[in-house]
């Protein structure tokens, strides 16, 4: 998407984003302080949460996801669903390896997954493909990859429920947030 050295016209903040002041105290102090404060975290063995942003459609969770790559200063990647499958058996779990070995050596960085209930559905359900669970357990095992290293991902969706149950528990997605339309 970018890289620290490829500055955005003009830097977003959460002032670009109108009302949600709950979520702005949330995503101040514990997503984007532990990003700009990494050594102060880190005496204590904490590096930030990765962050799944939940919501009705068009409320702003792929804007906080910029936001946060913005203020952070970043290396960032936004990914859709179409970024991490494919067609080809086997290629979809390929380019899920692919884009967190490329994370690993841009840290620190933050990936931003739009739509991760299409990357990680429910493996419960009886018409999912063989490849579909393959890629929903190389997900699960790049976010365990990842633990403990300067790699952050916000994953957002308009369905919680769609999303495989062991990529919403904790070690994973630590800090699950709201976004529902402002007041």
């Amino acid at each position: 998407w970018r890289s620290p050295e490829q500055k955005a016209e003009r830097p977003l903040s959460l002032d670009d984003i109108a009302g949600y002041s709950d979520l702005k105290k949330i995503i101040r102090s514990d997503v984007l302080d532990p990003l700009l404060n990494r050594e102060r975290y880190a005496k204590y063995g904490l590096s930030g949460a990765n962050v799944l942003l939940y919501g009705l459609p068009g409320c702003g969770k792929s804007l906080v996801g910029k936001v946060l790559a913005d203020m952070a200063s970043l290396t960032c990647r936004r990914l859709l669903p179409s970024d991490l499958s494919s067609m080809w058996l086997g290629q979809g779990v390929e380019k899920i390896r692919d884009v967190f070995d490329w994370a690993i050596k841009q840290t620190p960085c933050l990936l931003i997954i739009d739509e991760i209930d299409g990357v990680a559905p429910q493996r419960s359900e009886h018409n999912m493909h063989s490849d579909e669970r393959r890629q929903v357990n190389e997900l699960l095992a790049q976010l365990d990859r990842i633990a403990g290293k300067d790699v952050k991902v916000i994953g957002t969706t308009n369905y919680m429920r769609g999303i495989d149950t062991a990529i919403r528990r904790s070690g994973r997605f630590d800090l699950r947030v709201p976004v529902f339309p402002p007041t």
